[in-house]
């Protein structure tokens, strides 16, 4: 069982990091883990003249852009930094840490948090459980496509989150954002921009880590 327990985080310092190393050659080794090189693009466009499954990774995934890799950069400095949660993730990266796709609940504002450990469990027994009423009926439909791609969001009903901007989002989670034995907990810590076009990406497990904030033991008061 993974822990749902909220991250306690300087997101202060998880910020500033963040914007140092998405601005190093090895935060765009890590942007090009998530999306495809220049040469991969090339390659899958002429594999997949004969593999429908290998001309859908262009697609699906996009080709790391000067464009692309200035977005991701400006998000450091400008998206809200959210804990999002799991819905689902590819065993490759949730038990064994290795680059590949997950479902997760993003939210934004003012009862975000709320509303993503609402939605995640629910959006979970929809899609791994058999629905029982028309309400989970529809977030199985919603998620019922387990094709990755790069950048969708599905709108969640006010029924499940109230007035909180909440989405069901495609993430490409590379291994660096999680660990060796894979995703440790349903709580992804990630930055998100707002709106249904918006761009939501996983932030490096040791970034995390570093931001972590340590808790300073408490003495028991002196006895009278």
């Amino acid at each position: 069982m993974i822990d749902s327990l909220p991250l306690q985080l300087s997101e202060n310092r998880l910020r500033h990091a963040a914007i140092e190393f998405f601005e190093s050659d090895e935060g765009l080794k890590y942007i090009r883990d998530i999306h495809l090189t220049l040469f991969q693009t090339w390659t899958c466009q002429v594999m997949g003249l004969t593999n429908k499954d290998i001309r859908a990774q262009v697609k699906n995934r996009v080709r790391a852009t000067p464009e692309l890799v200035a977005r991701y950069r400006r998000a450091t400095r400008e998206a809200q930094i959210i804990q999002a949660q799991v819905v689902m993730a590819n065993t490759m990266v949730l038990y064994q840490g290795e680059s590949s796709p997950a479902l997760v609940v993003v939210a934004s504002g003012p009862g975000a948090y709320e509303a993503m450990t609402v939605a995640g469990p629910a959006l979970a027994e929809a899609h791994f459980g058999v629905p029982s009423n028309m309400q989970q009926e529809q977030l199985a439909e919603m998620i019922e496509d387990e094709t990755y791609t790069f950048g969708k969001r599905r709108r969640l009903p006010s029924w499940l989150v109230g007035d909180v901007e909440a989405y069901a989002a495609d993430l490409w989670v590379p291994g660096a954002a999680a660990h060796e034995d894979g995703l440790r907990s349903n709580i992804l810590p990630c930055f998100a921009e707002p709106g249904l076009n918006g761009l939501t990406f996983a932030i490096p497990a040791q970034l995390v880590n570093e931001a972590r904030v340590k808790r300073v033991a408490v003495p028991p008061p002196v006895p009278r």
